[in-house]
């Protein structure tokens, strides 16, 4: 039995993107409507349906890796049963998805838990699509609609995704793109490989796609950003991924949102933090500071008479908008910036205002100097 990579034409550690690729061309080179009568043809075709059948599944190629032929074929031609005389563990829920429903050319699209990995081909739905669209941190505050475009598996349109015309149904499968076959004890449901589990048989094939149905196009679409949207929000847009030929279902289309950081602010769920300088003198006396908010407006905020560095000032619905229509706040951190290169008569007065000062005035420094004093004044 010839190896698995071997008969797709790829390396070990080929891509299943990569693995897909060449899927594809073979099973186009060999497809039973380009070689009638040939069995040397139908052979290899069936060969490279079984190769994909396994390598194209991301847990089965795990265990081929590890096991080789013997994790998928037994002494009786049929799938090996745990504990007999190979001495591998298998899972019967493994065993049986291969038989029943484990294509990955027939039958309804394997739909994973996790929409951006790569989905198996079928005859009915395409595969899913990743698209980041970086916004900035005033475009999730606003809401936008934004038209991105992307390149992807489209309808072939001379066919109309058909493959060409003059399409029959198959009478090897009467249409259901899976046959069953005796193996052992077991009746087996796999893929039909006269037709490719496509239950259909072309007559005339379409030039442009082959006889695949689909051709790399490009495709335009208007996303709209809900406002206040987070960071890695996924926004699915059905029927916008590629598309599987044969008639099939196009997949979906999901949109990352990346939101690029602020050179003001910090966002932490609905709240948004920043840091503003404050001279000495305002934190020491009080006053006003004028800061910018979210919205593109700027805001007047009062500095407490005695702020100290790090102190927060919080502007109430200044932050993000939130799913349930309200916004979040806005945290102002005073940082309390000394000034430097005073002149002699600056210094001189900061000089006698320092004498004038009493420590009920810096309280934590009287704090701190009788904790020194009680320290040693056992010594």
């Amino acid at each position: 039995m010839s190896d698995y990579y071997s008969v797709l034409g790829v390396s070990k550690g080929a891509s299943s993107e990569e693995i897909k690729k060449a899927y594809r061309k073979l099973a186009m080179q060999y497809h039973p409507d380009k070689n009638p009568n040939d069995k040397a043809a139908e052979a290899k075709f069936k060969e490279i349906n079984d190769a994909y059948q396994v390598l194209g599944d991301e847990a089965k190629k795990q265990k081929y890796d590890q096991y080789g032929h013997s994790a998928y074929t037994g002494s009786g031609g049929g799938h090996s049963q745990g504990g007999g005389g190979g001495g591998f563990d298998f899972d019967f829920n493994d065993i049986f998805g291969s038989f029943f429903g484990g294509s990955n050319t027939g039958g309804s699209r394997r739909r994973s838990s996790n929409p951006f990995e790569t989905q198996q081909e079928s005859s009915h739905d395409g595969d899913d699509l990743r698209y980041n669209l970086e916004i900035t941190l005033k475009d999730a505050f606003d809401g936008l609609k934004k038209t991105i475009s992307y390149t992807s598996i489209i309808k072939c349109g001379d066919c109309n995704g058909l493959g060409g015309k003059d399409v029959k149904t198959c009478q090897h499968c009467n249409g259901s793109g899976r046959t069953r076959v005796q193996k052992g004890f077991f009746i087996v449901e796999q893929t039909c490989f006269h037709c490719g589990g496509t239950g259909k048989k072309i007559q005339n094939v379409c030039k442009t796609c082959s006889g695949s149905g689909a051709i790399k196009g490009k495709r335009d679409v208007e996303v709209n950003i809900p406002r206040g949207v987070e960071n890695e929000s996924r926004i699915k847009m059905p029927g916008y991924g590629e598309y599987p030929g044969g008639g099939g279902k196009y997949g979906d289309l999901y949109v990352v949102v990346q939101i690029k950081p602020h050179d003001f602010f910090v966002r932490e769920g609905a709240n948004l933090f920043c840091k503003v300088p404050v001279k000495f003198t305002t934190s020491i006396l009080g006053g006003e500071i004028i800061v910018p908010t979210i919205a593109g407006a700027s805001v007047a905020v009062k500095v407490p008479e005695g702020s100290q560095q790090g102190q927060r000032l919080k502007l109430a619905g200044k932050g993000m908008p939130s799913r349930n229509g309200l916004f979040g706040d806005m945290i102002i951190e005073l940082n309390i910036e000394m000034p430097t290169n005073l002149s002699k008569d600056q210094k001189d007065i900061l000089q006698k205002l320092d004498g004038d000062i009493g420590q009920n005035s810096n309280p934590k420094v009287k704090i701190f100097a009788d904790k020194i004093k009680s320290m040693f004044s056992g010594q």
